[in-house]
């Protein structure tokens, strides 16, 4: 997978570097080493190899001559993309779950009635759950859960897809 950086210039300089690593790694020193990145800003960077669905940090410094660079500044953070899912899949939201970040929740409206994907009272199985809490919003229900992508040609066959749902009041 690959990311796409950018950075502002904090003065006149014209040539970066730049320092990926997995997120809370600490500041770099000023003995590291990062890829050099030209006068480009938006900086597409694929080096190390990034992993699918990962929380990284970049770092920036300024290339000021051969010999001399600035202080690193940062951290940013970004997360890679998750891979395409094939099937069949299950998803039970457990807090061991390897694709629970590759589903999106939008809130629509931002009020407080929106997806917990960290649901932990009465699971269909293991120790959490997806739930949607609403209360009386007079119907302003514009809460999504939207899958991951799946690649529904990974089996030959017909596909059936099924929910685990409960209501209760």
């Amino acid at each position: 997978t690959t990311a796409t950086l950018s950075w502002t210039p904090g003065l006149s300089e014209t040539a970066w570097e730049v320092l990926v690593q997995p997120a809370g790694a600490g500041a770099p020193t000023a003995g590291s080493t990062g890829i050099p990145a030209g006068t480009n800003m938006n900086f597409v960077v694929n080096t190390p190899p990034l992993t699918p669905a990962t929380n990284y940090e970049y770092w920036v410094r300024a290339v000021c001559s051969a010999s001399d660079n600035s202080i690193w500044v940062g951290p940013k953070t970004f997360t890679t993309l998750c891979s395409v899912i094939n099937v069949p899949f299950q998803e039970g939201f457990n807090s061991t779950s390897p694709t629970e970040q590759c589903w999106t929740v939008v809130n629509a409206n931002g009020d407080a009635d929106a997806w917990d994907m960290n649901y932990a009272t009465n699971p269909f199985e293991g120790n959490q759950a997806a739930m949607l809490y609403t209360d009386f919003n007079g119907g302003a229900n514009d809460d999504w859960l939207i899958s991951p992508v799946l690649n529904l040609s990974a089996t030959p066959g017909p596909k059936r897809l099924k929910f685990h749902y409960r209501v209760q009041s």
